[in-house]
């Protein structure tokens, strides 16, 4: 039988978990834990995560609402700023007339304006850069479930990441750099879709490919230092990317360019 909505995945085994699995998919959750014995040590290491989370949070829960929260003090509060708002909105009116009239009167002296200065911005391999070092701080150091599909359904990840990002990608291969798919994971990435892939080497330094749609532009891989972690970005067919890591340069260079090649190898298949 056919599961509704797709086959089972990570996300499934923790709605399982938690008991929110849809009820149409309930079944074949089910099914699919009891066919597979192995999982139940990691179903019960969530059970266990999920309940001293629980612990830790329930004094918040039996603790009563803090004034500030509620109905009557959020509804006053939002009337002063209501308040407020409008003085400003008079004041900036106010402000406004009399530049207005400045600027005309300077102008007819001068004949010319002054060009205010443009504002800066961040760039876009900058924004991605930052996301990608946010998701990686984030989730290399967790040792319970630093990933939502694992390695071991790498064929059901590419498909996976790719249909969640609306975009046809592969997962690189690191091993000749002595890095081992651990898995991946779907993330928000501002208004667009994002996606991570966790890979580690032998001395358990783990490196994450980051990848981002909603981007325009093309370019090769730019380095990137932020907070400790080492990147190197990229723009490509509507999507960035971003390999991210606390390793030098050099190393860090390498797998990159592996990384790259497959990748655009996999964009010009389609062609």
């Amino acid at each position: 039988m056919r599961e509704p909505g797709g086959p089972i995945g990570e996300d499934d085994l923790q709605a399982y978990v938690d008991g929110r699995v849809a009820p149409s998919r309930l079944a074949f959750v089910e099914e699919f834990v009891r066919a597979n014995p192995a999982l139940e040590s990691r179903l019960a290491a969530y059970r266990s995560h999920r309940d001293q989370l629980a612990l830790r949070l329930r004094h918040r829960a039996d603790a009563p609402i803090p004034a500030r929260l509620r109905i009557a003090a959020i509804a006053a509060n939002r009337n002063r700023r209501h308040r407020a708002l409008i003085g400003r909105l008079a004041a900036a009116c106010l402000v406004f007339t009399i530049g207005a009239g400045s600027g005309w009167l300077a102008n007819s002296v001068s004949g010319s304006w002054s060009s205010p200065a443009p504002q800066s911005q961040t760039s876009a391999p900058d924004q991605v850069a930052a996301l990608a070092v946010a998701a990686h701080r984030l989730f290399v150091s967790d040792p319970v479930h630093p990933v939502e599909v694992g390695a071991e359904r790498s064929a059901y990840l590419a498909d996976w990441i790719s249909k969640r990002l609306n975009h046809s990608l592969p997962v690189p291969d690191l091993s000749a750099y002595g890095f081992r798919l651990i898995g991946g994971r779907i993330l928000p990435g501002g208004e667009d879709a994002a996606a991570q892939i966790m890979y580690e080497d032998e001395q358990h330094q783990r490196l994450t490919i980051y990848i981002k749609t909603g981007e325009t532009g093309t370019s090769r891989p730019e380095f990137i230092a932020r907070a400790g972690v080492s990147t190197f970005v990229w723009r490509d067919d509507g999507c960035g990317y971003a390999i991210a890591g606390k390793f030098d340069r050099t190393k860090l260079g390498k797998v990159t360019d592996a990384a790259f090649e497959q990748m655009e190898a996999a964009e010009d298949s389609k062609s």
